[in-house]
């Protein structure tokens, strides 16, 4: 079985689990950083939806809160984004 996801819903996976990997390895401060401005918009502005996809914005909403720095930002496209551990 294949399983193919639109890239938005790759992104905001991608950045859950980069979270939830941050957390657990106990890091303090964290910079997120992705190509998909949409995604950035949503995890800056806490937005919630309707659509399933919200489930995870909800669940970062919740992991950035358990750092003590946390920063989301958008970079050009190509980089694939990221996350930066802060020491």
């Amino acid at each position: 079985m294949e399983v193919c996801w639109e890239p938005e819903w790759a992104k905001v996976v991608a950045a859950l689990l980069g979270l939830c990997m941050a957390r657990t390895l106990g890091h303090s401060r964290v910079h997120l950083e992705s190509d998909a401005m949409t995604v950035v918009n949503k995890i800056k502005n806490n937005t919630h939806g309707l659509s399933p996809m919200f489930v995870f914005f909800e669940e970062i909403s919740v992991l950035k809160a358990c750092f003590d720095y946390f920063e989301c930002s958008h970079i050009k496209g190509g980089g694939g984004g990221g996350i930066q551990l802060l020491t």
